[in-house]
């Protein structure tokens, strides 16, 4: 996939295995840098369209935060993990690629 040439290197394969499951779109990320928790948000189709990622963070230091904005169809979800999960962002993204 595409990102913007300022997107943090550390964050291309998770967001690139969120973006190939049907029903999520990533649109902002941050890899925290080390100081701060690794963040990629996304918008999901529907709640079923959230179930490999919820499968893929089981036993993982990751949690994801669901919004719902009013005239929209659409959840808005925030994928985090803690301060330096950047190290475990590719074994989900692994993870995740395998539930294509």
């Amino acid at each position: 996939m595409k990102y913007d040439e300022n997107m943090d290197a550390e964050c291309i394969p998770l967001c690139d295995a969120l973006n190939l499951l049907p029903g999520i779109k990533t649109f902002e990320s941050c890899c925290g840098h080390g100081e701060k928790p690794f963040a990629i948000h996304f918008i999901a189709e529907t709640l079923e369209a959230l179930h490999p990622i919820c499968v893929g963070i089981h036993e993982r230091p990751w949690v994801v935060e669901i919004a719902w904005a009013s005239g929209s169809d659409n959840l808005y979800c925030t994928l985090r993990g803690t301060v330096g999960a950047y190290v475990e962002a590719n074994s989900l993204a692994f993870a995740l690629d395998q539930r294509i």
